[in-house]
């Protein structure tokens, strides 16, 4: 019997964070819109996917530095481990210092509001968050222009495949459209 292999990638994985928190900002959007009705679920869901994809981003770009360095302990690293995944990989806050302090990025032109999202997936996924909507949606706002800025400057150039680059940049161009849309609703707020 032929073995039935499963396999998703890393891009695949970011792209797939992407899709989920266009589709979740779309369908806010789309009720506040429709009906006037601010969907918390929908935000909810678009901060986890958002903030998954900032760090999925943040471990491709040490991945392409070395794939040690997306190890939490990089003493640990071995590369039969990489290979099949199993390991725990670096968090969030560690993969960015790592970013400053190995590949030399300025964390602070792509990391300021992304880190602030993240605390809030935090919240939604360990306990509970309680914080003002405005100041949520603005946080999501910058933290797509943050990923934008990120992607562009420190992402794609790794990139070797077109059609993958090609997904990126039109998941990019939608959550870009899906911003201006949540400006929108801030303003009438």
């Amino acid at each position: 019997m032929k073995e039935n292999i499963f396999e998703i990638p890393l891009l695949n994985n970011i792209s797939d964070t992407f899709s989920t928190t266009v589709g979740e900002l779309q369908l806010y959007l789309d009720l506040f819109h429709d009906e006037n009705m601010h969907d918390l679920y929908s935000i909810k869901q678009a901060i986890i996917s958002l903030s998954n994809c900032m760090e999925l981003l943040v471990k491709y770009r040490l991945l392409v530095e070395h794939w040690e360095f997306i190890f939490d302990d990089i003493n640990k690293a071995k590369e039969c481990n990489f290979e099949t995944g199993d390991f725990i990989s670096v968090n969030f806050n560690r993969g960015i210092e790592r970013l400053k302090n190995i590949c030399n990025i300025d964390v602070d032109k792509y990391f300021i509001y992304s880190r602030e999202l993240h605390k809030y997936r935090n919240k939604l996924v360990h306990f509970t968050l309680n914080d003002n909507l405005n100041s949520i949606l603005s946080n999501i706002i910058s933290s797509i222009e943050e990923a934008h800025n990120f992607i562009f400057n420190e992402i794609i150039i790794y990139i070797e495949n077109y059609e993958a680059v090609k997904d990126i940049k039109n998941d990019l161009n939608e959550l870009l459209d899906i911003k201006n849309g949540l400006r929108f609703i801030l303003s009438s707020m």
